[in-house]
């Protein structure tokens, strides 16, 4: 990257510390230390209570266990060893069937996602972990692949869980024009079934879960990958989220500035009206350079000599001379300090 600075927001230093502590090293391990995922799960005991509230105590005529609808026939033939078995329908009584309610299924509410080869299952009644916005992600991303462009981070294969690739997963509403109707248990007085009628769990929610293959495709590249934080990351957070090649750029150019304003207070010197104007400059002054002065001898000797004046405490001659000495020091760096190396 070039050697202008990007300004990082103050969550975004906080991940950027993180990373180098350790505690952050993929997309899942970002949402969970910020708290910025969500369990999206059905809620079983809801969907219980619509489905006793629908049914409303109704039974349904089913077969009895171990009762079947038909017996064993023979078809006529010549030979009577040659008679193929054949299904005959029974007449069925009363009594070989009895009233049952129906069973609620929850096995429709799952899903799966295919990814590299490999298939990941999904509950959404047991939950499923996913970002409550994918711009947090994309947030997340920008760091990594910034890091990774300057050197400050390593990256290294990681597994793929079903963690990782279930955090696209997203709540949708379902429409009223959407819900079907299952008419087959409308009315159960005139319905007789083998088996015990099953009912569908989705018929009672109203909202569902769909996964977004776009915002997966978009994290292939982060997916199964894990960052390591490289000893440059620390000098990187010391010197105020800048690289090497940014303070060298700005150190090139600060003390130009320096000299100019400097040189300007010095003219203002005379007139001690200005103490005030003085004093912000050489507040403004240290402001510029506080945050390089720890890459280089001489600004960190102009950070020092700023704290030392006291506009109220010295007389124009003093202030004049600590001046001077401040600018000899600008003109030092300038002269003899075209490329500023970092302590290490």
């Amino acid at each position: 990257m070039d050697c202008y600075r990007i300004k990082f927001s103050k969550h975004q230093k906080k991940i950027i510390k993180m990373i180098d502590m350790g505690e952050i090293f993929d997309i899942t391990s970002y949402l969970k230390t910020y708290n910025l995922g969500i369990i999206q799960k059905y809620d079983t005991a809801e969907i219980t209570q619509k489905f006793n509230q629908a049914e409303n105590g109704a039974l349904y005529k089913v077969l009895k266990d171990g009762v079947s609808r038909y017996s064993v026939g023979t078809t006529p033939s010549a030979f009577p060893e040659l008679d193929v078995p054949i299904p005959v329908p029974k007449q069925l009584t009363d009594d070989d069937y009895e009233m049952k309610p129906a069973k609620l299924s929850f096995n429709n509410l799952r899903s799966t996602v295919e990814y590299k080869d490999k298939t990941y299952n999904y509950d959404y009644c047991a939950g499923v972990y996913a970002a409550r916005s994918f711009d947090d992600v994309k947030e997340f991303l920008f760091i990594w692949q910034y890091l990774k462009t300057e050197g400050l981070v390593l990256e290294v294969e990681n597994e793929i869980t079903a963690l990782d690739v279930g955090v696209f997963f997203y709540r949708k509403p379902i429409l009223p024009a959407e819900i079907a109707i299952d008419n087959q248990y409308i009315n159960p007085l005139f319905n007789i079934f083998e088996y015990t009628p099953v009912k569908n769990a989705f018929d009672y929610v109203d909202f569902t879960y769909e996964y977004n293959y776009e915002w997966l495709k978009i994290c292939s590249e982060f997916i199964g990958r894990r960052i390591i934080p490289n000893p440059k990351l620390i000098l990187f957070i010391k010197y105020l989220y800048r690289t090497k090649e940014q303070l060298n750029f700005m150190s090139a150019l600060i003390p130009a500035y320096l000299a100019i304003i400097v040189s300007g207070i010095i003219l203002f010197i005379p007139n001690q009206d200005n103490n005030i104007v003085i004093q912000n400059q050489l507040a403004d002054i240290q402001n510029a350079i506080q945050s390089i002065e720890q890459s280089n001898q001489y600004l960190y000797e102009i950070s020092e000599e700023l704290k030392s004046i006291k506009i109220e405490q010295v007389n124009n001659y003093e202030l004049k001379e600590k001046l001077n000495q401040i600018y000899n020091l600008i003109q030092t760096i300038i002269n003899g300090n075209d490329d500023i190396p970092l302590s290490e």
